[in-house]
């Protein structure tokens, strides 16, 4: 999550600056992405001190560390994510974010299909509207919506 929220930032200082509008294009991706590596670097510092203090939890509390559920859970995440980037600009954000958020859910253990489809659906149009009408930050329509 840190090495993509670092490209992302990477990405948004390419991005050139505005004449008319103040904050400029790229404020916002680099303050997602900003935020990104602020919260990936604390997720790793907090696996690293779990990882550090293991063997004292073990004696303690009995429980195994299933490692292999978490890789089966957190690798097709990172290649929803990815796929997510990759159509993002293809078949437009709200298509590609509900697509996600459903793969998401389903991954994280959701099986009740109507609050999938309206939590996916909420926040997608949620987030659509806030960039495009709220911050007036167009984001892709994609070719399926023109």
């Amino acid at each position: 999550m840190t090495a993509m929220a670092a490209a992302a930032f990477l990405w948004s200082t390419t991005l050139p600056p505005s004449r008319t509008a103040v904050p400029g294009a790229g404020f916002y991706p680099e303050l997602v992405s900003g935020l990104g590596i602020v919260l990936g670097l604390i997720v790793l510092g907090r696996a690293t001190w779990a990882l550090a203090t293991r063997q004292r939890h073990d004696e303690t509390d009995g429980e195994p560390h299933d490692w292999l559920r978490y890789l089966r859970i957190g690798g097709p995440i990172i290649i929803a994510a990815a796929l997510f980037v990759f159509a993002f600009e293809r078949i437009g954000f709200l298509l590609s974010s509900f697509a996600f958020l459903v793969v998401a859910l389903v991954l994280l253990g959701e099986r009740r299909a109507w609050l999938i489809a309206l939590v996916s659906a909420l926040l997608s149009a949620g987030v659509y509207f806030l960039f495009n009408s709220v911050l007036q930050l167009p984001l892709p329509r994609g070719s399926v919506f023109g």
